[in-house]
């Protein structure tokens, strides 16, 4: 962990953090040093900042539990602004979204047609197929809050 590396929070993938420096307690300067970060956030397409008074702080086991490294400081010359960095964490977030839900839908499947009514939200019809099913669940995917999508990964255990 170094100034500069950039972290995006491993539960939502969109909170992305900078690290800014580092602190260590009066008279134990060899121990226990507290990482500070500055949340980097996009108010709309022009402007992208940070808020100092939004500000965090942490030990590294903390902030390695809640986050992980999206680029390295060596590598932030590899992009030319924050867009580019926001981008790259919302492809990111996407590709895991769509990992988590294929495993989401194995489960599903596992535990059969009542959990799948549940996650639809409506009664399937006798004569679909596992296809057509399939394509049902896509479909309340896309439409589905993350929030709730977050208690289906929750209740069974998909990380």
């Amino acid at each position: 962990m170094t100034i500069g590396d950039i972290y995006v929070n491993k539960s939502n993938n969109s909170d992305i953090i900078q690290i800014d420096s580092f602190a260590f307690h009066m008279n134990n300067l060899r121990e226990d040093f507290i990482i500070v970060y500055r949340n980097i956030e996009k108010h709309n397409r022009y402007e992208i900042g940070s808020c100092p008074s939004n500000n965090g702080y942490g030990s590294q086991e903390e902030i390695k539990d809640k986050y992980k490294l999206l680029i390295s400081a060596r590598k932030l010359k590899n992009y030319s602004d924050w867009n580019e960095i926001f981008e790259l964490a919302e492809k990111i977030k996407e590709i895991n979204m769509d990992k988590r839900f294929e495993k989401l839908k194995s489960e599903l499947f596992m535990w059969g047609q009542d959990r799948i009514e549940e996650f639809l939200g409506y009664e399937i019809n006798p004569d679909w197929d596992k296809d057509t099913i399939d394509n049902a669940m896509d479909e309340t995917y896309m439409q589905m809050p993350e929030d709730e999508l977050e208690v289906f990964y929750q209740q069974y255990l998909i990380e």
